[in-house]
């Protein structure tokens, strides 16, 4: 079996690590509301929630990343257009004649290589830096060096662990930095701008943003003033807001695509017979709206998943196991999976970068509501599906101020 470098470090180094990057994490958050949302408490301002979420996103991701580029607007720049070319070439080579398609993918790759050049121009010195340092660390032991906790760190000790040359290129790693933001970025911004708009839509009678914001400002200060993921589990209503979001206002309309590679094809327990080659996948749109698995079911409802846990007086701590086939337990988190909730995918394939995307978010509105109001929304801005990918509005607006009481972490 092929090695997979990304989920490999994701899995052996970010997700056994993530309790210690929550503090930075934390600190660039707030600092990016503060840089692109302003501390003014007397004035609404109009933010495009989209480009500000890719920029928020991208900032945050990058701090745990290589925190060398973190807040170099330049490289940020080139970075989220990577990002944003990566999904629109994929979807447009998709969708072209197969005719055409080769020559029509290598037009589209020129911008696409332009800005990645760019983002190579900051991040390649950096990359033989460090290549640099812990290969020497290794090789000499009176070489005083400690390796930054971050991704690049980890993905160079994992190429020097395999000892394979093509691992262990700059160019390479640098590349595989760049698909590691695309990962990051672009999914997590279309997630957390439907979690806004859906939130900021519902009725304030309902009580969800002080619901989230009272639950924030609990779990800050039984943390003396500091996030821990230990808080974060306890923080069953952020969880549940971000669920819901993502269960309504899913990225696509189909999961777990797969293809029939057996010679002598599949049949299928009702007999239907699929010869190789065959390509099927899950309706998720579908599945997140039957009422048979959700009531209410195209309704957003930012508590669904939260309210047994709060009054089982739970944390998501307790929810461990994976459900059985077309069930769903109803104080479920963000991060597990089932086949009623497809967003990271099902299975052993499961987006491996969801516990990290759950940290993240959930900081992220925290963030948010404890620092700043935000205006209602009179009616929800509709998505729009293009295919089998929905998207939510890029140029939709929130009205934003800077609370007079902050969350100060």
């Amino acid at each position: 079996m092929a090695h997979d470098t990304h989920r490999e470090v994701i899995v052996r180094y970010l997700n056994k690590k993530l309790a210690s990057l929550i503090p930075a994490m934390s600190h660039e958050l707030a600092a990016c509301f503060e840089q692109y949302w302003g501390v003014d408490t007397q004035n609404w301002k109009d933010i495009v929630v989209f480009d500000d979420m890719m920029k928020v996103v991208a900032r945050a991701s990058n701090r745990v990343f290589n925190k060398e580029v973190c807040r170099n607007e330049t490289f940020f720049y080139h970075d989220v257009r990577v990002a944003q070319y990566i999904a629109i070439n994929a979807f447009l080579i998709r969708a072209a004649p197969p005719l055409i398609r080769s020559a029509f993918a290598r037009l589209l790759r020129i911008p696409l290589k332009y800005h990645h050049y760019r983002c190579s121009q900051y991040l390649l010195p950096i990359v033989k830096q460090r290549l640099a340092d812990i290969g020497r660390k290794r090789q000499d032991e009176n070489f005083v060096y400690e390796e930054p906790n971050e991704f690049l760190s980890w993905i160079v000790s994992d190429a020097y662990a395999r000892k394979d040359p093509l691992d262990l290129d700059p160019t390479m790693i640098t590349y595989r930095m760049l698909v590691m933001n695309f990962a990051a970025i672009y999914p997590s911004s279309i997630t957390i701008t439907n979690v806004l708009l859906n939130l900021f839509s519902s009725a304030p009678d309902k009580g969800f943003v002080e619901g989230i914001r009272e639950e924030a400002t609990r779990i800050l200060a039984e943390g003396n003033g500091m996030f821990t993921k230990a808080g974060l589990d306890k923080m069953v209503r952020t969880d549940s807001a971000i669920r819901e979001s993502m269960r309504l206002s899913s990225l696509t309309s189909k999961a777990l695509d797969r293809t029939i590679v057996a010679k002598e094809g599949l049949t299928m327990e009702d007999g239907v017979f699929l010869p190789q080659g065959t390509k099927v996948g899950t309706a998720l749109y579908s599945i997140h709206r039957d009422e048979s698995f959700y009531t209410n079911a195209n309704e957003y409802d930012a508590f669904r998943f939260s309210r047994p846990l709060e009054e089982a007086k739970q944390d998501l701590s307790v929810i461990e196991a994976a459900p059985a086939l077309g069930e769903m337990p109803q104080n479920a988190p963000l991060t597990l999976t089932s086949d009623i909730f497809l967003e990271f995918g099902h299975g052993r394939h499961a987006c491996p970068g969801r516990f990290f995307a759950s940290v993240q978010l959930k900081l992220l509105i925290a963030s948010l509501v404890l620092d700043y109001d935000v205006k209602p929304l009179a009616t929800r801005p509709e998505n729009t599906w293009v295919a089998d990918y929905g998207f939510p509005p890029h140029k939709a607006t929130l009205q934003v101020r800077r609370r007079k009481t902050q969350g100060n972490f």
